[in-house]
């Protein structure tokens, strides 16, 4: 709704160790690094931050009856939301109007 969301840092950290998606810092720059070649979607990661996201919602907020949720890849539109498999370099923004 106009107001930027900051991802904290260290999604996916805990005392008992990393996950293979997790941040380090407040950034907004979400990292994978796992041992094998494994296509990691951008659902897995709000799995791993435990917030909702879908199609219709985000965070804490869903769309209302006049509103949209926008997802934009690299400057174009995607339709792909949770789906979305994470490449490195991706720019990633989640507009809620």
């Amino acid at each position: 709704h106009g107001d930027p969301v900051e991802v904290p840092a260290n999604v996916g950290v805990t005392g008992l160790g990393m996950q293979v998606i997790h941040t380090h810092d407040a950034s907004g720059e979400i990292h994978i690094e796992s041992p094998r070649p494994f296509d990691f979607t951008l659902g897995d990661f709000f799995t791993v931050w435990d917030r909702p996201f879908s199609a219709q919602c985000l965070l804490d907020d869903c769309v209302s009856a006049t509103g949209t949720l926008t997802m934009m890849v690299n400057n174009s539109t995607s339709t792909a939301f949770g789906d979305y498999v994470m490449r490195d370099g991706d720019r990633i923004e989640l507009i809620l109007e």
